[in-house]
């Protein structure tokens, strides 16, 4: 067999201090935020990484109403982001919205 470089870009942060770290991760780019339905809203977490975003003069689209990881939701959110031209995912709120952002940022 023949070697080969296998690259993944997909980097998760998780945990209390994950959006001190969101900062200067996007300073300055565009990001998308993948989100479902209304969970992330309605819990603060969407206004919160908003914020971040804003303070760190970053852009970002919404990609909202996430239930189910689907090839079609997929397809839509990759179609978002290149038009777009967004330069980084963040998946905000369960497993749906997660996989459905790690598969973009893919």
């Amino acid at each position: 067999m023949k070697g080969f470089v296998f690259s993944n870009p997909v980097r998760a942060v998780f945990g209390s201090s994950c959006l001190d770290e969101l900062g200067a991760f996007v300073e300055g780019k565009r990001a998308m935020l993948v989100s479902g339905a209304a969970s992330a809203k309605a819990s603060g977490s969407y206004d919160a990484v908003a914020a971040v975003l804003k303070e760190h003069a970053a852009s970002h689209r919404d990609y909202d109403g996430i239930k189910v990881c689907t090839y079609d939701a997929i397809r839509k959110g990759t179609a978002l982001a290149v038009g777009n031209d967004v330069e980084c995912v963040i998946g905000l709120g369960g497993a749906a919205c997660m996989d459905t952002a790690k598969a973009i940022a893919f």
